[in-house]
């Protein structure tokens, strides 16, 4: 079947090809007035003509490497993948067989638009780049795994050595001796007197001496300011006390006014029955205030008593209202037209 394909395809591009050359006759018998130094853009392609022969080559030469299975049947032999030193060659090998067949793709992808079917192309030269490659990797996974087996073996072994040797003995370690506590405090050490450094030069204090008072000079008396003329100096006056009251004792000072001023001041009693008057005032105005109280709150309670038996009043005749309505409702009331037709 895939030869079938293939033949196919290669019959169509016969016919392309004829096409495409007698295409070319005509238009090189239709611009043959043209000169031949004027540019013509090349045929049926979008790429540069010039470089045709060097991407063709290019593709064989990627097609040989992509179809290239030498790497593979040489590590697939009987007894070619065995030892780690074989598994770390065909690693290597592997690493450059991979590099060389991306490097085969791209350049046979680039050739590919030199050709007539482009996608066809491409397509099938990613398809043989993915076969290599399964088969590469193939061979690195089996050299890998015989790696992992000589190191876990390499690994175990170890182990078992470490496992057969005597274990070694604790290091013996004397504790710290403690010092003895000395019987005698220790002596304490004086601080030695530092002296101070003399310093350089005569720092000795010297003497002040008074200032001298200048030549001519003499001090003068400062005599009492005098009073200015028709000065008089204000007398202290004692406080006046206000009218009606005198200061304590005064009645002694006097010689019938202190017994008439103590007959006029009130005694205990009439001073209790003044309090007991006053207190007597204040209970009335406050049960006058609280009958006052009282009697706005039975006219408050009255209103609002006369108004919830209003509002029961208008309920009870909308409920009869409400359940007149229905019973009518009920019973279908008739008009005086359904007697008189």
């Amino acid at each position: 079947m895939h030869r079938s394909f293939r033949l196919s395809i290669y019959a169509g591009l016969t016919v392309l090809t004829l096409a495409v050359l007698s295409a070319g006759g005509a238009y090189a018998e239709d611009s043959s007035d043209k000169s031949a130094d004027e540019w013509r853009a090349p045929i049926l392609t979008g790429v540069n003509p010039e470089k045709r022969d060097y991407y063709e080559e290019l593709g064989r030469k990627s097609d040989k490497i992509l179809d290239d299975r030498s790497f593979v049947e040489k590590w697939r032999r009987p007894g070619a993948l065995q030892t780690p030193k074989q598994a770390e060659a065909a690693l290597e090998e592997a690493d450059k067989a991979l590099d060389l067949v991306d490097r085969a793709v791209k350049n046979k992808t680039a050739a590919c638009y030199y050709t007539f079917l482009v996608n066809y192309c491409i397509g099938e030269a990613k398809e043989k780049s993915y076969e290599r490659q399964r088969e590469i990797r193939g061979v690195m996974v089996d050299a890998r795994t015989i790696l992992h087996k000589v190191k876990t073996q390499e690994n175990a072994r170890k182990k078992e050595e470490r496992l057969a040797k005597p274990l070694p003995q604790p290091v013996d370690i004397a504790p710290k001796t403690v010092k003895p506590v000395p019987s005698e405090p220790p002596v304490k050490l004086k601080p030695k007197e530092v002296q101070p450094a003399s310093l350089p030069g005569d720092y000795s204090p010297k003497e002040v001496k008074e200032p001298s008072k200048p030549t001519g000079w003499e001090a003068k008396t400062v005599g009492e300011p005098s009073e200015p003329s028709g000065f008089k100096a204000p007398s202290a006056k004692e406080p006046s006390m206000p009218s009606g009251m005198s200061m304590p004792g005064s009645w002694a000072n006097s010689d019938g006014a202190g017994a008439s001023t103590q007959a006029k001041q009130p005694t205990r009693e009439e001073l209790e029955q003044g309090n007991l008057k006053a207190l007597a005032e204040k209970e009335a105005e406050a049960a006058e205030r609280q009958r006052q109280a009282e009697e706005k709150a039975k006219a408050r309670k009255a209103k609002r008593e006369a108004r919830n038996k209003r509002f029961k009043e208008d309920q009870e005749k909308r409920r009869a209202a409400q359940l007149e309505y229905e019973k009518q409702q009920k019973e279908g009331k008739k008009s005086g037209l359904f007697d008189y037709f």
